[in-house]
């Protein structure tokens, strides 16, 4: 491993990835780990961060927060050696790292670390996975969502799904439909499809799309999801002959339309949830006597739980929730800059790095 020429990562420059080399190998203190990056997913809101910025990254910011990583080295100060060459999922939000490790969150105390007022995450304030290697303090790690991975399961680039399918888990137990007939969700991005994927496993008989974008909708058909329906925009939605068997509604899409058109089904007594938001929207032009007498239920969802990253990678790994062949398209580490400041990730569903 000391042998390896060059170690890889990236920052941000300009809207771009720029890719950096490090002749240098990784040295941790007595108190840190290091993982060896094996896997990657691009979440839509690296690619946010990348074009719009961030308050909570800098030009230093190394991106990344779906991971599966190998732990190679321990500090000599960590008593916990039994870590030493496991292999990790990792998740994002740190327990009980707000405020610099103050450990009286109210919101960390109760399985609530995506809540937190102060947050820490891998990928944000804390160096994520678009590297060979991370760098991690033993604390952090230990309040990260993370679930090891066994040793007679085989590292493959779906169990970077965990992450994301975990906030699709925290957005479910928002919204519940008994009889289960059909869902309306807004986006066919990753997190759309793996919401609709999360609702078959759950015993949706329908999940309905809205994609403007043809190409998504080109791209999902080819995967041959039976219970699928699309739609390419709301208006020839609203003559969808059996409207009123949706109960729920997703908002998976940094739309204002497709928040405002979430509300104006013509059917009431739903549920609607802002699975994604938009920064700066004040205004959603809905008044509380329309919510009122329509008897609308309006949630939230962001982030997940130690809980849900856990039920999310026993899903994926015991194919509860079935990852088709043609979802994920497996890049090398080193060509991520190439298919990030190309706009390359828009003729792919879902993205994930691979370090060789």
């Amino acid at each position: 491993m000391k042998n390896s020429p060059k170690f890889i990562y990236y920052n941000i420059k300009d809207k771009s990835l720029i890719k950096k080399f490090d002749y240098n190998y990784p040295v941790i203190s007595s108190k840190q780990i290091l993982l060896k990056v094996n896997f990657c997913g691009i979440c839509g809101s690296d690619i946010a961060m990348i074009n719009k910025g961030s308050k909570r990254i800098n030009k230093k910011t190394i991106l990344g927060h779906e991971i599966i990583g190998t732990v190679i080295e321990i500090g000599k100060h960590i008593k916990d050696k039994s870590i030493l060459h496991d292999r990790f999922c990792l998740g994002a939000d740190i327990k009980f790292n707000c405020l610099k490790y103050i450990d009286d969150c109210e919101y960390c105390k109760k399985d609530n670390a995506n809540l937190c007022n102060y947050p820490q995450a891998i990928g944000h304030e804390i160096n994520g996975g678009f590297a060979n290697y991370i760098i991690l303090d033993y604390l952090t790690f230990k309040n990260t969502p993370r679930f090891k991975i066994p040793n007679d399961i085989k590292l493959e680039a779906k169990y970077a799904l965990t992450e994301p399918l975990a906030c699709c888990i925290n957005a479910f137990k928002k919204i519940y439909d008994k009889n289960k007939n059909s869902i309306l969700i807004f986006g066919l991005g990753p997190m759309g499809y793996l919401l609709g994927k999360l609702a078959i496993a759950l015993g949706y008989k329908k999940i309905i799309y809205i994609e403007k974008d043809l190409k998504r909708i080109n791209l999902v058909k080819k995967l041959k999801e039976t219970k699928f329906r699309y739609f390419k925009d709301f208006k020839s939605f609203k003559n969808y002959k059996d409207i009123n068997e949706i109960n729920q509604v997703i908002v998976a899409c940094k739309s204002s339309e497709a928040i405002k058109n979430s509300f104006l089904l013509g059917v009431k007594n739903y549920q609607i949830n802002f699975f994604s938001g938009i920064k700066n929207d004040k205004k959603i032009g809905v008044s509380s006597d329309f919510i009122h007498y329509n008897q609308i239920s309006i949630t939230g969802t962001h982030g997940s739980t130690f809980g849900d990253f856990k039920k999310a990678f026993n899903m994926i790994s015991k194919k509860i929730i079935d990852i088709k062949k043609g979802f994920i398209s497996v890049i090398k580490l080193d060509e991520l800059d190439k298919y990030i400041n190309n706009k390359k990730s828009n003729c792919h569903l879902k993205l994930v790095l691979k370090n060789d």
